[in-house]
């Protein structure tokens, strides 16, 4: 959080699952839910390295032929060619964004990092303001003090409802 978002009062905001969990209802849930990152996001990331994919194509057959003012045809190239790297990286390689969230009634799983109910103090909701998209994390307190921050921006779920699954194994965990 930088000085400016101090000054204008942007802090997080971070609400319980179970605040969530009692405006979404009961869900009908199996032995386990498995949450990841939304398959329709990765189609759009997928459309749009199509499109970015023709264009560098394009200035790059520029480049190779000398047809055009070399400067320009070059910044739009390196310009794409570092928007095609970055949304490849972020949209299915960076580990920050792509895991899975495994709930059931021994814990939360994130990849292999397994917690157990029992060493989860709370499981939060937290929200940072700012723009049309605003950052949103799973947040899960530990009883040894430590705190897990699970980035939500590739999954394609409701704070209702990812509030009510995990009350709801929280809930029926032996």
């Amino acid at each position: 959080m930088g000085w400016l978002d101090r000054v204008l009062g942007n802090y997080p905001q971070i609400q319980r699952t179970s605040f969530y969990a009692a405006y979404a209802g009961k869900p009908r849930l199996g032995e386990e839910k498995m949450l990841g990152p939304a398959a329709s996001q990765r189609v759009m990331a997928l459309i749009m390295l199509g499109f970015a994919g023709f264009f560098w194509l394009m200035l790059l057959g520029m480049l190779v032929q000398f047809r055009f003012p070399i400067v320009p045809v070059l910044g739009g190239f390196l310009s794409l060619s570092f928007m095609i790297v970055m949304v490849l990286r972020s949209y299915f390689f960076l580990k920050k964004y792509n895991y899975r969230i495994t709930v059931n009634a021994a814990g939360i799983a994130v990849d292999e990092a397994s917690n157990a109910w029992g060493d989860i103090t709370e499981t939060c909701i937290m929200t940072i303001p700012g723009g049309k998209i605003s950052p949103r994390f799973l947040v899960i307190f530990k009883k040894d003090g430590s705190v897990r921050q699970c980035n939500l921006f590739l999954f394609s779920i409701s704070n209702r409802q990812l509030g009510a699954i995990v009350e709801y194994y929280k809930s029926n965990h032996h």
